[in-house]
């Protein structure tokens, strides 16, 4: 399902032309978005492990992510200068840092460079957040077990 739905954002995205797949590596953007549903798909296991009903599990995540959007808005706004790496720990944070990242760099108002495999590189914030999914995606499948 989670597949489904990053396929549909990914084609709608192409198909109203939005700057972040015109101008960003589509390997990238694709490679991330997977990275983001495979954490969530975990999440949703470990959550599965406490409650009896999956549904119940499938309604806290869900409702988890939404909230942390909003979060994360404010959160751009406490933060002037740059949000620090302990803010990433939470997974909607560090996936939604990195969604803000490349919006703002395939923008055409700041003129910047797009969104590519090299600001990634190791020490980088955008590193930090791969490496803190991924590291979260692995503790969730140890909780889940």
């Amino acid at each position: 399902m989670q597949l489904l739905l990053t396929l549909i954002f990914a084609l709608a995205s192409v198909a109203m032309q939005i700057a972040v797949w015109g101008r960003t590596n589509s390997w990238l953007l694709i490679l991330l978005l997977l990275l983001w549903a495979h954490v969530q798909v975990c999440f949703a296991f470990a959550i599965d492990s406490v409650f009896s009903k999956a549904r119940r599990a499938a309604i806290l995540v869900n409702s988890f992510v939404a909230l942390s959007a909003l979060i994360t808005v404010i959160g751009d706004l406490i933060f002037e200068d740059g949000i620090p790496i302990a803010w990433l720990i939470h997974p909607s944070f560090a996936f939604f840092h990195i969604l803000s990242v490349a919006v703002m760099r395939a923008s055409m108002v700041n003129m910047s460079y797009p969104l590519s495999f090299g600001d990634f590189e190791r020490g980088s914030r955008l590193y930090w957040a791969v490496v803190i999914l991924v590291a979260e995606s692995t503790v969730f499948h140890l909780l889940a077990l």
